[in-house]
């Protein structure tokens, strides 16, 4: 076993359209329904997790925080608590990592606690922390892989990945290697190089899907690319621990999102009304500040009486409002 899905034993379909130079979109179908849906543009792609040597342009007491400049023509928040007790003095150069990306007339957040993602754990280079997803449930799964973490550890933390759950000993110290080469070559460059300068940059959106979302349920994997398709093959053994999924290379003449209803799919779950099975609706609005999810039983009268009927609705809406969180990137 390579790793278990939370949905159980649903079937799942990692579908990519990449043709498009501008745009990526990855969709991901659970029993023939779209359950979640990453895009990526060229022209804001998302920085998050990217890695900078980076110097403090000036400090704000009043605020706890600090500017600093990445290279590329905007200041970057730096909380003072994301510092690691580092002494922030302007020009000071320091290596920092982005959580959050610029939006609007906000700029970049930052981080001095770098943390890598691979295929099983989380390295956290500096870090003394060792720990276990949330999402592994098992207790005595739960126990060993606490006991794999805590004997891999040196002088760095690591959090073990949902998708390290039934991953044997030899593939986690593998996956533990490969980052610790790969800090060694960020702190080499971080040496060498001049602030402000990018160290390091996460995988294309295709390659952190695979990463992360990649279980045994996936049964088949659709890109619409053949750069990208082959890409996918020369990696696809090395992401799983077991059976690869099938890979297929869409060759259709209508565009790949249509032939699979995952367009239509999308405009349906973004509407502001969103209807459910059962004849209740959701009505979703979305302001700066907050998201307000109204829920309403409709057309739906219930079998019984009022209460069971209320009942009823709010279970429903509850799958698909966190359905629907996923697919509108609604967070905070």
């Amino acid at each position: 076993m390579w790793g278990r899905s939370v949905a159980g034993n649903a079937d799942r379909k990692i579908i990519a359209n990449c043709i498009d130079p501008e745009e990526t979109r990855v969709a991901i179908i659970e029993d023939g329904r779209l359950a979640d849906l990453f895009v990526e543009r060229m022209w804001e792609r998302q920085k998050a997790g990217e890695i900078y040597k980076a110097r403090v342009e000036s400090v704000l007491p009043g605020i706890h925080a600090s500017f600093v400049n990445l290279g590329d023509g905007r200041n970057a928040f730096l909380y003072l608590n994301d510092a690691r007790g580092l002494d922030l003095q302007p020009n000071k150069e320091l290596l920092v990592q982005v959580t959050k990306t610029a939006r609007k007339n906000k700029g970049a957040r930052v981080t001095s606690r770098i943390s890598l993602p691979g295929r099983y754990v989380v390295l956290v280079p500096g870090g003394q922390e060792s720990g276990v997803s949330k999402r592994i449930v098992d207790e005595n799964e739960r126990k060993r892989l606490k006991a794999i973490a805590r004997e891999l550890r040196g002088d760095y933390g690591i959090i073990v990945r949902t998708a390290a759950e039934g991953v044997d000993d030899e593939s986690l110290a593998h996956d533990v290697e490969t980052l610790l080469a790969l800090w060694r070559e960020i702190e080499h460059t971080g040496r060498t190089q001049s602030a402000p300068c990018l160290l390091y940059r996460d995988l294309g959106l295709l390659g952190r899907v695979l990463r992360d979302e990649l279980t045994e349920q996936v049964s088949e994997i659709i890109v619409d690319g053949p750069e990208e398709f082959e890409n996918v093959g020369s990696h696809l053994s090395s992401l799983c621990g077991g059976e690869p999924p099938e890979l297929s290379l869409y060759k259709g003449t209508i565009p790949l999102f249509e032939h699979y209803g995952v367009e239509k799919e999308i405009d349906a779950a973004l509407e502001r009304k969103v209807w459910l099975k059962s004849g209740a609706y959701l009505i979703i609005d979305r302001t700066e500040a907050l998201t307000v999810i109204d829920v309403n039983t409709g057309k739906y009268i219930g079998k019984t009486d009022l209460r069971h009927t209320v009942l009823e609705t709010n279970l429903e809406a509850a799958s698909e409002i966190a359905r629907q969180l996923r697919l509108r990137a609604i967070g905070g």
